[in-house]
C-alpha cells in the first residue's frame, strides 16, 4: 500500500475522512507507471478512473493535436484529476498527457462506488466535497472565461491598434512613395500618372486642353557651391513654397529631381494662358531669398509644351518639355520657351553637335586665334587674346556662341581648357625662340569657371608652363564676372597662387554681369577689361559715359584697363583722353591664325614706332604709314 493514504489525504474529496475510511479507500487503488509524454486519456473519451500524481507530472492541453492547441495547466506531484470518472461515465474535458516519467494513483469507479455505499461516511463526505469543488470549478471556469474575454478584448484592442498603425504606415510609405521627402510635393512618379491619365482622357474626349511647364533653376550649382548643399535644399523648399502660392489648387506642381520642377495645366484655353502662368512664376521668384543672411536673385529656365494630339505617351512629352527648357535657358536667366516644331530641330541640331564634340580636340578640330590688344598710350601691340575655333569636318568654323555652352554643358570644357592652356603656352614658347630680342608681350587665356573650381587646377596649370617653360610674365588668365559668386574664399586662393607663379589676373566683361566693388576688393584682380557695351555708348548724345568713371576706379585700386570692341578713330582718342592702357577690337584687328600673330609681334619688336597708322596725333608712326592725322 505504500504511503498511499499520506496522497489521499491531500485530495480535498478525502481530506475530512477519518484514517479507517481512507484506508478502505486504499484497498480499491492501483498504481500505474507512465513514461515520458505517453497519453493518460483523450479529450472526448469517456474513462472509470480517477487520478493522483504519485511522483512526475503530467500537462492538461485543450484540443491536444490541432491548430488551437490550448494548454489549460500542468500538475505535480500530490495533485489530482479525472474526479468526475468516480460518478459517471462523463466524456473527459481534455486530454491528459505525461511531462516526465510518472507515476499516477488510480481508483476505478465501481470500486469507489462500492465504498460509497458501504460507508454512509465516505458518501456523505464525498457528495459535499464534490459539491464544493463542482462550486470552486464552476467559478474557477466563469472566472476563466472572464479572464479570457477580457484577454481577447486586449487582444482585439491590439490587433485594432496595429491594424490602424498599419494603414497609417501604408498611407506613409504611399505619401513617400509619391511624394518628394525634401519639399513635400508630388514626385516624378506622381506627376507622371496624372500626365498619363490626362493623356488618356484627352484622347477619348478628342480635347487636348492641357500643358506641361517644365522648370529648372538658373545657376543653382553656384548656390550648393558658395554655400554648401545644406543651404541649397533650404533654398529648394523655399522655390517649392513660393511656386505652390503662385499656382491654383487644380494645377500639379511637382519636384523632377535635384533643382528641376514641373507643373501640370489642366483646362487651359490655348498657349497663352500657359505663357500667363509662366509669367505669374517668374513674378513669384522676382523677390530675392534670403541666404545665410544675404539676399540671392532666383530664377528659372521654364519650358513650355501645350497639349497636342501627337503626344500619345508621357516621354514623348517631357522630352519636348525638356527641349522647351533647354531653349529657354540658352536665351537667358529668368526666360520660358514654347516648344516648336523648329525649336525641336535645333535642339536635335545642337545634341548631334555635342556628340561630334566629343573626341574634337584628338581629332585637332580646334585651332587658336588671337586678337591684338594694344597699348594705347605707344600705340603698338602690347599682346594677344586667345580665341578657340572648332573647324567641323562637314560643318566648317562653328562659332563659340554655339560650341562654348555645349562644352560647359557636358564638362567637355575641362578637357578643351587644358588643351588651349598647353597649345597657348606652347606657342609663346615657339615665339620667344624665334626672336633673339626676347619681345615682352603677353597672352590672355580665358578660363572657365568650371576650371577655377578643380582641385587640380593649379597644379596642373604650373606643369604646363614647366613643361612649354614659359615665364607667368607672358600670360594672364580672363574670367568673367559670374565666376566670381562661386567659391569666392577658394576662388581667391586660386588667384593668389596664380599671380605668385607670375600670372596676372583679368576681369573680362566688366560691368554687364554680377559686378560688385566689393568683389574687386576680396580678388586680387590687375586688370578690367570694359565691356564693349559701354564702349559704344561712349560720346553719344543723351547718354551717360560710365568709362571714365571705371577707369577711374581700377586706376584707384592699382589696375590697369583694357577697352573691348574698339571700332572707330573716336573712340581711340577718347579712351586715350581718358587714360585706358589697353585697347581691342576690329579697329586695330580681328583675330588673325598663329602665323599672322608672329609676323605681328616680330615686326612690332624691331621698333617702337606705331604699326596702326592715324590712331593717336602727335606720335611717330612710320614713314611709309604716316597719314594726315599723325
Amino acid at each position: 500500500m505504500e504511503n498511499y493514504p499520506d496522497f489521499l489525504k491531500n485530495v480535498s474529496f478525502f481530506r475530512t475522512l477519518p484514517d479507517s475510511e481512507i484506508y478502505r479507500i486504499c484497498e480499491f487503488c492501483t498504481k500505474k507507471i507512465l513514461k515520458s509524454g505517453e497519453v493518460v486519456f483523450a479529450e472526448g473519451s469517456r474513462g472509470q478512473l480517477f487520478y493522483i500524481i504519485l511522483a512526475g507530472s503530467v500537462e492538461i492541453v485543450k484540443n491536444y493535436g490541432q491548430s488551437d492547441q490550448d494548454r489549460i495547466a500542468v500538475y505535480r506531484q500530490g495533485q489530482c484529476f479525472g474526479e468526475l470518472a468516480l460518478i459517471d461515465d462523463f466524456p473527459r474535458s481534455a486530454t491528459v498527457l505525461t511531462l516526465e516519467s510518472s507515476q499516477l494513483l488510480c481508483i476505478h469507479r465501481e470500486n469507489f462506488q462500492k465504498v460509497l455505499q458501504e460507508s454512509a461516511v465516505i458518501s456523505f463526505s464525498f457528495l459535499k466535497n464534490l459539491t464544493a469543488m463542482i462550486r470552486e470549478r464552476t467559478d474557477n471556469f466563469i472566472e476563466d472565461l472572464k479572464e479570457r474575454n477580457r484577454n481577447l478584448e486586449r487582444a482585439y484592442t491590439r490587433l485594432k491598434r496595429e491594424i490602424e498603425d498599419r494603414r497609417r504606415a501604408e498611407k506613409r510609405l504611399h505619401h513617400q512613395a509619391y511624394h518628394d521627402s525634401l519639399t513635400g510635393l508630388p514626385n516624378r512618379a506622381l506627376f507622371l500618372g496624372r500626365l498619363q491619365e490626362v493623356l488618356r482622357n484627352s484622347r477619348k474626349s478628342k480635347k487636348h486642353d492641357y500643358a506641361v511647364l517644365y522648370m529648372d533653376v538658373d545657376r543653382f550649382n553656384a548656390i550648393n557651391d558658395s554655400f554648401g548643399h545644406m543651404t541649397g535644399d533650404q533654398v529648394l523648399i523655399k522655390i517649392a513654397e513660393r511656386l505652390r502660392n503662385c499656382l491654383r489648387r487644380s494645377e500639379t506642381l511637382a519636384r523632377f529631381s535635384g533643382d528641376e520642377f514641373a507643373v501640370l495645366l489642366e483646362g487651359t484655353a490655348d498657349a497663352d494662358e500657359s505663357i500667363l502662368i509662366a509669367r505669374r512664376i517668374k513674378d513669384a521668384l522676382k523677390e530675392p531669398f534670403s541666404v545665410n543672411g544675404k539676399d540671392v536673385h532666383i530664377s528659372l529656365g521654364i519650358g513650355i509644351v501645350p497639349g497636342g494630339e501627337k503626344y500619345s505617351s508621357t516621354v514623348e512629352l517631357l522630352r519636348d518639355a525638356d527641349i522647351a527648357m533647354y531653349g529657354a535657358k540658352t536665351k537667358g536667366r529668368a526666360e520660358f520657351q514654347t516648344y516648336d516644331e523648329a525649336l525641336h530641330e535645333k535642339t536635335m541640331d545642337l545634341l548631334r553637335l555635342e556628340n561630334d564634340m566629343m573626341g574634337a580636340v584628338d581629332r585637332n578640330e580646334f585651332i587658336l586665334e588671337y586678337q591684338p590688344i594694344i597699348s594705347i598710350k605707344k600705340c603698338r601691340l602690347a599682346g594677344f587674346e586667345t580665341l578657340v575655333r572648332w573647324i567641323h569636318p562637314e560643318r566648317g568654323v562653328v562659332s563659340p556662341d554655339i560650341f562654348i555652352p555645349i562644352a560647359e554643358k557636358t564638362a567637355y570644357i575641362l578637357e578643351l581648357g587644358r588643351w588651349i592652356i598647353a597649345e597657348t603656352c606652347r606657342q609663346v614658347r615657339e615665339w620667344l625662340d624665334c626672336s633673339d630680342a626676347k619681345p615682352h608681350f603677353f597672352v590672355n587665356i580665358n578660363i572657365s569657371g568650371k576650371q577655377f573650381l578643380q582641385p587640380d587646377f593649379i597644379k596642373n596649370f604650373k606643369e604646363i608652363m614647366d613643361s612649354a617653360q614659359v615665364p607667368g610674365a607672358y600670360l594672364k588668365v580672363e574670367m568673367t564676372e559670374s565666376v566670381l559668386i562661386d567659391n569666392v574664399d577658394y576662388l581667391a586662393d586660386v588667384l593668389s597662387r596664380l599671380r605668385e607663379m607670375g600670372v596676372k589676373v583679368a576681369l573680362d566683361d566688366f560691368g554687364t554681369g554680377y559686378s560688385s566693388l566689393s568683389y574687386l576688393y576680396k580678388f586680387p584682380i590687375d586688370v578690367l577689361k570694359i565691356d564693349r557695351a559701354f564702349i559704344l555708348r561712349m560720346g553719344e548724345e543723351g547718354e551717360k559715359d560710365l568709362v571714365p568713371i571705371i577707369i577711374s576706379i581700377a586706376h584707384s585700386m592699382k589696375m590697369e584697363v583694357v577697352a573691348e570692341g574698339v571700332e572707330t578713330i573716336s573712340q581711340f582718342h577718347r579712351l586715350a583722353e581718358y587714360g585706358c592702357e589697353y585697347g581691342q577690337g576690329f579697329l586695330f584687328s580681328k583675330p588673325v591664325r598663329k602665323g599672322e600673330a608672329g609676323r605681328l609681334l616680330l615686326d612690332g619688336s624691331e621698333n617702337d614706332l606705331c604699326i596702326w597708322p592715324g590712331m593717336l596725333p602727335g606720335k611717330y608712326c612710320r614713314e611709309e604709314d604716316r597719314s594726315d592725322e599723325c
